[in-house]
């Protein structure tokens, strides 16, 4: 090498030094300063989204292993109860609890599970839906002759509909699984408890409180699930219709008898007391006005104040309140075969009446053209009021009752025809028991310009001549005082088994 070679060489060390050190401090910088945080966002995001992809994948495949697992315990069930129902005539009755299904208080079938003891009579193991570990629902009709099996199935279609990425919406319960029915197109009935859709009404047992459905006058909404195309969701006369269309042999039971229920307590959002039946809501009236009836300056709604009565009553203060029904119902007005329900509690009672009209409880028709009345005479009298075609009151007394003051009473009056044209036959009901049968005369429908109202607790009320004004007359001697409750009115005669049902329910 020459001189000058040299000389050159170590002139440019230097400068490629200077360039090797820059070159290695990057890489060590990039070596030490790692993933950026959008990097980081990106790469779990990408990861979030594998692990949702594979587990809705691997959930969907064991919702459809659960629906065949499903279908395999239905059949084998349905097959052992056809089994039983060959040898013993009728289908084993559901376990021990049961959820009682009734019409104006006709039994027409129960509802639970098919549980230990079911699974036992029919000579299967302990068979259970594979996600929930509860059994599978179970209806029978009154007689025991036709049934009808449900279970939930898992609806992989559905299950990401409106649900964050993370839940699948199968944990959230039984609002997204599809109801499966096998058997007879009896109903099952399914509720709700808050947002939780799709509950067999077993669920909400308490034996306390809720052992039972009335369907023709329950006012919580529950789904009747007939067959897997079919379902109906309604409350009182209306789900009580759809069980008869889809269930042509409950036409017999749903006779729908019961034209007229108020419970005494539950006030509609325009302030009036509602009726579960029909449009003959109450207008709560006061000195001759028309008031809400929450908050009526004499009327209260008060809790049963103990003894045999539960829930809430409305207390009427005897000097001006009464409960009244602007809109006029046909179906009120009767001639026979008709039964007046309530509870009563009498404080005080008055001693002369208008036309011998007092303490009213329950009455059809205004004044003196009165269609019916049902009054508390004294302590010891209840007693019926008929109009006759010439406008004259006939009074039926009933006497002998133990006193009624301040105590629950359950009064129940059936009418039916009597063995002349011209008689019926009334039969008052004390608790539930019959106290004694007397012939009345035959009633006269009210025909007051077309309306006769319903007034619960007295006072006399119509429309004038134009029809235009509703007419309230001041008379105080009607007025009931003390409280009244389970007000009910049927268009038939209840049996005496039909009321000692109705005194046990509303006891």
């Amino acid at each position: 090498m020459s001189t000058q070679d040299m000389l050159s060489c170590s002139a440019s060390t230097p400068s490629s030094t200077k360039r090797n050190n820059s070159l290695n401090y990057k890489l060590k910088t990039k070596a030490y300063s790692g993933f950026t945080l959008v990097e980081l966002i990106v790469v779990i995001t990408i990861l979030v989204i594998l692990w949702t992809i594979t587990f809705l994948n691997l959930w969907g495949f064991q919702g459809n292993a659960r629906d065949s697992r499903r279908v395999s315990d239905i059949t084998n069930i349905t097959k052992g109860l056809d089994i039983f129902s060959i040898k013993n005539g009728v289908f084993p009755t559901p376990d021990t609890k049961n959820i009682t299904l009734t019409v104006s208080w006709v039994l027409i079938g129960t509802q639970w599970y098919v549980g230990a003891n079911v699974l036992s009579i029919i000579r299967m193991s302990d068979t259970k839906d594979p996600l929930d570990g509860t059994y599978y629902t179970y209806t029978i009709n009154a007689d025991s002759t036709k049934y009808q099996i449900l279970s939930l199935m898992e609806d992989s279609s559905t299950k990401l509909t409106n649900v964050p990425v993370l839940i699948p919406r199968a944990f959230a319960g039984y609002e997204t699984r599809t109801p499966s029915v096998k058997g007879d197109t009896l109903g099952i009935l399914l509720g709700s408890t808050g947002s939780t859709m799709n509950q067999p009404i077993q669920k909400l047992y308490n034996a306390g409180s809720f052992t039972g459905v009335e369907l023709m006058t329950n006012d919580v909404e529950y789904t009747a699930v007939f067959d897997e195309k079919s379902k109906v969701s309604g409350t009182g006369a209306g789900l009580s219709e759809a069980l008869v269309t889809y269930n042509k042999s409950l036409a017999s039971v749903f006779d729908q008898s019961l034209v007229a229920y108020w419970d005494m307590e539950t006030v509609t959002p325009k302030g009036q007391l509602e009726n579960f039946i029909s449009a003959q809501r109450g207008e709560c009236s006061f000195n001759k006005t028309f008031y809400p009836c929450a908050g009526n300056p004499g009327l209260q709604i008060v809790d049963g104040n103990g003894n045999t009565k539960n829930g809430k009553a409305m207390s009427f203060d005897g000097t001006g309140a009464s409960v009244i029904t602007k809109a006029y119902n046909p179906k009120l007005s009767f001639t026979s075969n008709f039964t007046l329900s309530a509870w009563i509690r009498p404080k005080s009672y008055h001693t002369v009446g208008y036309y011998g009209l007092k303490n009213l409880v329950l009455s059809s028709g205004p004044a003196s053209t009165y269609n019916y009345a049902l009054q508390v005479s004294d302590s010891g009298t209840i007693s019926f009021v008929k109009r006759t075609w010439s406008e004259n009151l006939k009074f039926t007394n009933f006497t002998g009752i133990p006193s009624m003051t301040d105590k629950w009473t359950f009064v129940t009056l059936t009418v039916v025809p009597g063995s002349l044209p011209t008689n019926n036959t009334g039969s008052l009901y004390i608790d539930g028991v019959l106290l004694s049968t007397k012939t009345i005369e035959t009633l006269a429908p009210g025909t007051l310009y077309g309306q006769d109202p319903i007034r619960i607790g007295g006072n006399w009320t119509w429309l004038n001549k134009n029809q235009t004004t509703w007419v309230i007359w001041d008379v105080w001697e009607s007025l009931f005082s003390g409280l009244i409750d389970e007000v009910r009115i049927y268009n038939r005669a209840l049996s005496a088994t039909e009321v000692q049902k109705l005194y046990d329910k509303t006891q």
